[in-house]
């Protein structure tokens, strides 16, 4: 479980920060550096495995336009915070510029949550390599039944992380309350 904390833990990054380690066939080695390239994250950047604070995480998420209703206070995030059972923060110097957690019970299930990236930030590899990190602990804990939520619009970038939409068919429902 990861506790809240600036810098209090860190994790090294997931292979050499470049996305997934594959083994190319003869001639694929531009295509697949060149694709590596687009996902490195950049320098400036860092990753440590802890629980955004409150007030930085209602900044951050006041850009992504879910909060619609301005209902998350400081105090809610606190509580929503709370129940995490692994996090990924990106900082430039002290400043959030993307999170992502997991809440789960740690053995069986994990569902990436709150995957938020600055709007001044992305495209950068950031949104990337957060949840390379998130599902690297995942695997790294045995978990094999990693789902998330995505908003419209971004199902192609999950999808190149090894995402896969479920099919109309599939289990798997919604209640959306309010």
């Amino acid at each position: 479980m990861v506790v809240p904390g600036r810098h209090e833990h860190r994790h090294e990054p997931v292979g050499d920060g470049r996305g997934p380690a594959t083994q190319e066939a003869p001639g694929q080695a531009v295509v697949l550096l060149a694709v590596a390239l687009m996902h490195t994250p950049s320098p400036l950047i860092e990753y440590p495995a802890e629980i955004p604070d409150p007030l930085a995480f209602v900044r951050l998420f006041a850009t992504t336009g879910w909060d619609l209703q301005g209902r998350l206070t400081v105090a809610a995030a606190a509580a929503a915070l709370a129940p995490t059972w692994y996090a990924v923060s990106a900082y430039e110097r002290e400043r959030l510029v993307g999170t992502g957690r997991i809440i789960g019970d740690g053995v069986l299930h994990a569902l990436l949550v709150d995957v938020i990236v600055d709007p001044d930030y992305r495209h950068r590899g950031i949104g990337s390599a957060i949840v390379e990190r998130l599902v690297a602990e995942c695997r790294l804990q045995n978990i094999v039944d990693i789902q998330l939520f995505c908003a419209f619009g971004v199902r192609p970038f999950y999808e190149r992380l090894g995402f896969a939409a479920r099919p109309d068919d599939a289990p798997g429902m919604e209640l959306v309350v309010g």
